[in-house]
């Protein structure tokens, strides 16, 4: 029986609940920051005006109905209180058996009425207030050997991610380059290993290397990236890591 699987457990397998989507908007909404200016034609669009120069987006509501059946009042109230238990979690990852390659973190937002709608319709409505991007179940994570300056092609299959490196091994310099984009590292190395993720720089775990850091961070757009290791004093590995995510 196709469901979903929410806080670890799958609707049918684990909770008997037989699925019904009752609306699963395809993308979620834009936010639009529109000024209508008098005397102006047509209006001004600060959607993208934002260090991205990207619009952003609002969250998103699914509205799921499940249903059971049950003859036993006594396990009828049971697995209410189950139910209850299972989505009094907060924020959770939330997975459809249609589309079981991307999680959302999603959490329950309505009330519900345990006594009317579970246990005496059998038949109610969940609500899942979901981050508007989804994220690949996959991880991607590639090393790379390095003796000299080399170019490596990084397939993105979602949108815009920004990738977390790991250098280990021993270089003088190191630069990653990505379109326009270059990132330095120019402190030398010898058999360390720094981090480099979402603008943070630690070696061996706690050393905050941030001053070690200069350029630009760059992002992997939808399709091929081309990233350029360069550097002097090259014998080390550069591992690339990061997680599609989708709208």
């Amino acid at each position: 029986m196709s469901g979903l699987t929410f806080n670890g457990k799958h609707s049918f397998t684990d909770m008997g609940l037989i699925m019904f989507s009752k609306n699963r908007p395809i993308r979620p909404e834009p936010k639009s920051i529109i000024e209508d200016i008098p005397g102006m034609d047509g209006e001004l669009d600060y959607s993208a005006v934002n260090p991205d120069n990207r619009v952003k987006y609002k969250s998103v509501t699914d509205e799921i109905e499940f249903l059971f059946a049950e003859k036993s009042m006594a396990n009828v109230r049971t697995k209410a209180h189950l139910i209850a238990a299972w989505l009094a979690c907060g924020e959770a990852q939330l997975i459809y058996d249609d589309d079981p390659n991307v999680y959302y973190l999603a959490m329950a937002a309505n009330r519900l009425d345990l006594e009317n709608q579970i246990i005496k319709l059998r038949r109610f409505t969940i609500q899942f207030k979901r981050r508007p991007f989804g994220f690949s179940t996959t991880l991607f994570n590639q090393a790379y050997v390095v003796t000299e300056p080399a170019s490596k092609v990084i397939a993105n299959p979602g949108l815009f991610v920004r990738p977390k490196f790991t250098l280990t091994g021993v270089f003088t310099t190191l630069t990653l380059t990505c379109g326009s984009k270059t990132l330095t590292y120019n402190e030398a190395n010898a058999g360390a290993s720094i981090v480099i993720d979402n603008m943070q720089c630690i070696k061996d775990g706690s050393i905050n290397k941030n001053n070690m850091l200069s350029g630009e961070f760059f992002e992997f757009v939808n399709g091929n990236n081309t990233l350029i290791i360069g550097g002097t004093g090259l014998n080390c590995t550069v591992t690339v890591t990061f997680r599609p995510q989708y709208l």
